[in-house]
C-alpha cells in the first residue's frame, strides 16, 4: 500500500524529536522534508555511476532556461570587467572574454567602482549594442560621469549557468534550412493538428515558424511539434 503525504506526516510526528514544543507545524515539516529531500538528490547525483542513478533523476530535471549561443560558447562564472568607457549617455564596457550577450539581452554589473550614473551601473541593465564579442553598450537617461577604477566590476546574465556543478543535461538545437511547407489542413482546439501537402523532414522536437493561417491565429507563431503521422503534427506552445 502506498505512503500517503498524511501517513508520512503522522510518522514523522511521532519519531521526531519534540522536547520543546511538542508539536510541528506543517510548515517546519514540509520545510524538512524539502532540505531532506534535496539533499537525498544531491547525494544521488554526486556518486551517480550506474544507469540506476540517472533514471532516478531523470524525472526530475527541468528547463532552468534557454537561450541562443552567440560566438559558441557559454558560461558557468561571471566575466571580469576590463575597461569602462564613457560615450555620451553610454557606457562601453569591455570584457577579459567573449561574452555571448546580443542586443536586448540582460545583465548585472556589480563592483565597479568609479562611474556614477542614473541609475547606478551597479545593477540590472539591458543591453542596448554590441560593439565587439568582448564589448556591450548600455544606455542611461543621463550622462554617466567618473574615471572607472581598473580591475572592478564583474557581470553576470542569465544566459550563465551559475551552477554548472549540478548540470544534469544540456540540448543543443541547430538551425536547418528547411524549404517552405505549404499547409492541407488544420484542426483542433486545446491542441491544433498540422497537416502538410507533402514528405518534409521535420520530427517530434523541432521548433517551427507558422505564419499566415487565417480563422485560427492559435496556429501562428513559433510552436514545438509532436509527428503523429505520416504528414501530420501537433504544435505545442514554447512555454
Amino acid at each position: 500500500m502506498a505512503t500517503t503525504g498524511a501517513d508520512l506526516y503522522k510518522l514523522f510526528g511521532e519519531t521526531v524529536d519534540k522536547d520543546y514544543t511538542e508539536y510541528i507545524s506543517p510548515d517546519r515539516f514540509n520545510r524538512l522534508m524539502k532540505n531532506a529531500f534535496t539533499n537525498l538528490c544531491d547525494i544521488i547525483y554526486r556518486q551517480r555511476d550506474t544507469q540506476k542513478e540517472y533514471d532516478e533523476l531523470s524525472e526530475l530535471s527541468v528547463i532552468d532556461h534557454e537561450f541562443n549561443i552567440n560566438g559558441n560558447r557559454f558560461h558557468i562564472r561571471p566575466l571580469q570587467v576590463l575597461s569602462v568607457t564613457l560615450s555620451g549617455l553610454n557606457l562601453i564596457i569591455g570584457f577579459n572574454e567573449p561574452h555571448n550577450l546580443e542586443v536586448g539581452d540582460q545583465v548585472e554589473f556589480s563592483g565597479i567602482q568609479g562611474i556614477t550614473s542614473n541609475p547606478v551601473v551597479n545593477g540590472t541593465h539591458t543591453v542596448t549594442a554590441v560593439g565587439s564579442t568582448t564589448s556591450l553598450t548600455i544606455s542611461f537617461g543621463l550622462a554617466p560621469t567618473g574615471t572607472y577604477v581598473a580591475q572592478t566590476g564583474r557581470m553576470t546574465s542569465p544566459k550563465m549557468i551559475g551552477d554548472y556543478y549540478h548540470l544534469f543535461v544540456m540540448k543543443c538545437r541547430f538551425v536547418e534550412s528547411q524549404e517552405l511547407l505549404s499547409v492541407y489542413n488544420i484542426s483542433g482546439t486545446s491542441v491544433v493538428t498540422i497537416s502538410f501537402l507533402n514528405r518534409n523532414k521535420l520530427r517530434t522536437g523541432h521548433q517551427v515558424s507558422v505564419s499566415g493561417v487565417v480563422g485560427m491565429n492559435s496556429a501562428n507563431g513559433i510552436h514545438w511539434i509532436k509527428k503523429t503521422g505520416r504528414y501530420t503534427y501537433e504544435l505545442y506552445n514554447c512555454e
